[in-house]
């Protein structure tokens, strides 16, 4: 009797998973141990917030590797995302861009390819907004079911902090990515109307 092939699942996070310390990290941590349980996950770090090295993580079916943030020189990162006729347009639909969202352009896709060394995700994960343009990148060109964790309403949270100009950045970039996205979680029940 064979076994059926184990779902392979691409993790884009911006922390690196931890079971303690920061919620984002410990969040991560219950999606990469969740994930490993069921199948083999190739894990991309790309730490928008706060560096730090790649902790050795011992899970079965693991392969993690951190690259670096693709945030530096504006225009450059501006010719990232516009080097790709699609990625033009939805640039311009979400303009001026959520800066932390900078960091993890799609244009980062062949930086993600080379780390998956020739794997093909089913499912692309990716933890917090920010990651969401390279996660819809990789989705789209492997063909992927994509699944987004927000953990937090930062439109909400920038709104309430009087950070009209974030919450709008936030919001283009939601409704411009989000509906590629099979499935979207958030930490807060009551943030679900949010979706």
């Amino acid at each position: 009797m064979s076994t059926a092939p184990r779902l392979r699942v691409l993790l884009l996070t911006p922390i690196a998973p931890a079971p303690t310390g920061n919620g984002l990290a410990m969040r991560s941590w219950l999606y990469l141990r969740g994930a490993t349980a069921v199948a083999d996950v190739q894990l991309v770090v790309v730490p928008v917030w706060g560096g730090g090295g790649l902790p050795t993580i011992d899970l079965p079916g693991l392969r993690a590797v951190m690259l670096p943030p693709g945030a530096g020189d504006a225009r450059a990162v501006a010719r990232g995302w516009l080097a790709d006729p699609e990625w033009r347009e939805r640039y311009a639909r979400i303009e001026p861009v959520y800066p932390p969202a900078l960091a993890v352009p799609p244009s980062m896709l062949a930086d993600v390819l080379a780390a998956m060394d020739g794997q093909r995700p089913d499912v692309v994960v990716a933890m917090r907004l920010p990651m969401v343009p390279l996660a819809v990148s990789v989705a789209e060109h492997f063909g992927a079911a994509l699944v987004v964790d927000l953990d937090d309403d930062d439109e909400q949270f920038f709104r309430e902090s009087g950070r009209p100009d974030l919450a709008d950045a936030v919001a283009r970039l939601a409704v411009e990515c989000l509906a590629d996205a099979a499935v979207v979680t958030i930490a807060n029940p009551l943030h679900r109307s949010a979706l």
